[in-house]
């Protein structure tokens, strides 16, 4: 009896702990003086996991296709002046896998992009992005630029205080420019604070973003124009540790319609794109 009612106390007081954690958080938001902003002396590795399913109809036939790519990103956050942070991020390890109906299964050799730095500036809310080194990593076939995939590590903050209903939209816009092509990008975001919770031990809040994203890329194969044009509409959640001012684990779905112009000729085609990107301990 005594026991039971020593498990019955402990049960009430965690219940009343977590009940006036959830009433401070709230109360922060809602006078809004919730800060979210990244640390400014960072190093973690993460590992990145990324899948794309695209079916592309060529007249009557359809082609299917998927890449997988696995990976561990080194992604350092360093103070430039007093409200400026770069990002900067590189592959440590990094295997990527395409299977088609057209060209069967083969591994893609990308030894030669670890270590390579890929370079964001941003403000310490991650807002105002600004891409410092984008001719650095080449496009793989079939227009993959695959250094955007980078911008997915970073998300937005809002700059003044979070609102009282816990929303804040941000807009990313960017241009990658290299020999193989180039990719305009226009991406916007729409977020929600959707709560708190311990994520790998961390004391993270949790975010959705519903997100839609433009892209036009242009290439030159083999003396042809290919333009490809795509529409991506997702969500992510995204977990920040807000103690730490850094990413515990980012996880999104998301559809994009495609077509791609060769000369005169047009196909139209819809791709699955999943990915994962999660903190080690």
């Amino acid at each position: 009896m005594n026991n039971y009612k020593k498990i019955k106390h402990g049960i009430r007081i965690t219940i009343a702990a977590l009940t006036i954690l959830a009433l401070t958080f709230s109360n922060a938001i809602a006078q809004g003086d919730f800060d979210l902003q990244y640390s400014k002396n960072e190093t973690s590795t993460y590992d990145f996991k990324l899948t794309i399913k695209t079916n592309l109809k060529m007249g009557p036939n359809e082609i299917k296709s998927e890449t997988r790519l696995n990976s561990k990103v080194d992604y350092s956050i360093n103070l430039l002046h007093q409200n400026s942070i770069s990002h900067d991020m590189g592959f440590s390890k990094i295997s990527l896998n395409t299977r088609s109906d057209a060209t069967g299964s083969r591994n893609v050799n990308l030894k030669e992009l670890i270590g390579v730095s890929f370079i964001v500036e941003s403000d310490a809310h991650g807002m105002n992005k600004e891409l410092m080194n984008a001719e650095t990593y080449p496009v793989l076939a079939g227009g993959a630029f695959l250094d955007q995939h980078f911008m997915k590590f970073i998300t937005a903050f809002p700059t003044d205080g979070m609102s009282e209903k816990g929303t804040w939209e941000s807009t990313d816009e960017y241009a990658l420019t290299k020999a193989e092509g180039s990719a305009n990008v226009l991406q916007k975001n729409k977020y929600k604070l959707v709560g708190e919770e311990v994520v790998e031990d961390f004391n993270c809040v949790t975010i959705e973003n519903n997100f839609e994203k433009d892209a036009v890329i242009n290439m030159i194969t083999g003396g042809r124009t290919i333009e490809i044009i795509s529409n991506t509409k997702g969500t992510e959640k995204i977990y920040f540790a807000f103690e730490e001012g850094k990413i515990i684990k980012i996880s999104s779905r998301s559809t994009r319609d495609l077509t791609t112009n060769i000369g005169s000729t047009a196909l139209k085609g819809r791709e699955q794109e999943n990915y994962e990107i999660s903190v080690n301990k």
